[in-house]
């Protein structure tokens, strides 16, 4: 079975607002995916963390980013930072501040980078792996 098939028989058993949250983040993604083939990084990356803030939303932080890491499975090649990106976009309209974080450790030959996503004081996307790299710090 694969895993479109696997995700559509789980889907029955989520809640309405785990459902919401799935199709409010899918055209994110596809959005952030396209953006992130043609556009600059950096100019992406302003314009989602600069999104303005709005009043808080009823869907707490952690509902928002599982609903992202769900729709991921449905958009191909979503990478951790384009789930990063998604949902930093989705947050800040739902009025959090997220933090968006890129780490980056040796891999052999060189190195490998990791994208994750912060949100009052909790890890919301990516933090799975996070340990294993060193948060890239940019010079202002």
């Amino acid at each position: 079975m694969n895993a479109t098939i696997r995700f559509l028989s789980k889907y029955r058993s989520f809640s309405s607002g785990a459902r919401q949250a799935i199709w409010r983040a899918v055209p994110v993604l596809w959005v952030v995916r396209i953006l992130l083939s043609t556009v600059s990084y950096r100019w992406l990356e302003t314009r989602v963390l600069s999104r303005p803030l709005v009043r808080r939303d009823s869907q707490s932080a952690a509902e928002i980013a599982l609903g992202v890491n769900r729709a991921a499975r449905l958009v191909p090649a979503a990478t951790c930072l384009t789930r990063s990106l998604a949902a930093a976009w989705l947050l800040r309209g739902a009025g959090y501040e997220p933090r968006l974080c890129i780490g980056v450790a040796r891999d052999g030959d060189g190195f490998k980078a990791h994208a994750w996503l912060e949100c009052e004081g909790d890890v919301v996307v990516g933090g799975e792996i996070r340990e294993e790299y060193l948060l890239f710090e940019r010079a202002s």
